[in-house]
């Protein structure tokens, strides 16, 4: 998914049909590198208020311009910046394997999710 935004990935879509009964569902995105993830849920749910965040400036100034009306935090995550229940859909694709603790980014992923 580099580059500019295609069609949605098979990743894509299931997201879609998780929140699909949710009229203006809020989705997290970590680790949304340029966003093209956010960028494809923008363009098929003008609905879904987006989120991201993502550690590299570099990256994070490019997905807030493909992602537009996207909440795109410069950041490394932390499920304490947060409050509870936040998310209806919490999306981490790539990211697990550079958490120093999987069982405690899990548990932060599972605390902000409704």
């Amino acid at each position: 998914m580099r580059g500019t935004p295609a069609e949605p990935s098979y990743f894509g879509q299931q997201c879609l049909l998780l929140c699909s009964p949710l009229v203006g569902a809020r989705v997290l995105d970590i680790g949304c590198a340029e966003g093209s993830f956010l960028s494809i849920l923008r363009r098929l749910r003008a609905d879904l208020q987006l989120s991201g965040v993502e550690p590299s400036e570099g990256f994070v100034e490019y997905a807030r311009s493909v992602a537009l009306g996207a909440d795109i935090r410069c950041a490394v995550f932390r499920g304490s910046d947060y409050e509870e229940g936040t998310f209806d859909l919490v999306c981490a694709s790539h990211v697990m394997e550079h958490t120093l603790d999987p069982r405690r980014f899990m548990s932060e992923c599972s605390g902000i999710v409704k």
